[in-house]
This record gives C-alpha cells, structure tokens and sequence, in this order.
C-alpha cells in the first residue's frame, strides 16, 4: 500500500540573471547597453571562461537593479571587452554599490588584454544595487565593459513530492 503523497522541503541557491530582470534605473553616455552581447554586437566570453548570459556596455554606463527577496551575494565576471584588444586607451573601472552609496566592491583599473576579474559580494541588508562602469580615468575610447553571467545569488525553499510506504 502507498499512502497520500506528502512534501518534503528542499532548500539551494540559484542565480537569477541580470539579462532576465529589468532595471529600475539605467544612464549610459555612449550607448546603451546591450544583453548577450558585447558592445561590438560579439558572444561575451574570454579565453577559458564561456557566458551563459551577459551584458555589454561602454562607459560610461550605470544601472540599478532591485535586490530580489532571498538573494546572498551578487557575482559575475568583469572585464574589457576582447573587442577592444587593439585599443590602447581602453580601460574601465567598475564600483558596486547599495542604494545609500555605500561601496561594496570595487574593480581595479581595467584595461586591454587584461583577464576579466571575478566579482562575488554579499548582499545582506542590501535592497538595490548600483552598477557604475568609469572610464578609468583616460577618457572614454573604446572602454567596452562586459558582465558574464552577472547574476543574483538567491536562496530557495521548495516542497518535493515524495511517496511513502504504509
């Protein structure tokens, strides 16, 4: 015999990607930016690191975005486009912060050929988030920001359906 089918709670993290929420703010002074795609209209990635999602951008750029309820972090990597590998005044810098101005990570100067940094901070007490991508202090040539896999980090609880024995 098999009884009523009962639930079992599961919890875990998943990433909700910022290519798949609408910004609650976005300025930009060159163009605007583009999702899955570097500003050039390329794949985002660099040599060893594959993209399921990203965005392209030229700086100067900032968006802002609502912290979903049950994120813990934020993560993505950064860097200078490949497209502007030719380009020797690109360089960018990004800051990251909550909706007070208070700073919670920061990039170092960027520039061409360089490999994409890795970005993971935490969120808690955090409710928006501003994205600021600079020039890096030459002008804005070529200064082509990409964000692969930039994504929130959200903790889950579901019910599973599980059978038992009687």
């Amino acid at each position: 015999d098999l009884s009523a089918t009962e639930s079992e709670r599961v919890q875990g993290e998943t990433g909700l990607y910022l290519t798949t929420v609408e910004p609650t703010k976005t300025e930009f002074g060159f163009a605007p930016p583009t999702k899955n795609r570097s500003f050039m209209g390329r794949p985002i990635g660099w040599p060893g690191i594959e993209c399921s999602a990203g965005l392209g951008t030229h700086a100067p750029t900032m968006f802002e975005y609502e912290v979903p309820e049950g994120a813990s972090r934020f993560e993505t990597w950064v860097g200078i486009s490949s497209d502007a590998n030719n380009c020797r005044r690109a360089s960018a810098m990004v800051v990251f912060q909550d909706g007070h101005a208070r700073k919670l990570y920061e990039t170092k100067v960027m520039r061409a050929a360089m490999p994409p940094e890795k970005v993971s901070f935490e969120l808690s007490h955090v409710s928006s988030l501003r994205i600021e991508i600079t020039d890096g202090g030459d002008g804005k040539d070529c200064d082509h920001v990409n964000f692969c896999d930039p994504r929130f980090i959200v903790f889950q609880e579901a019910r599973l359906p599980h059978v038992r024995k009687k």
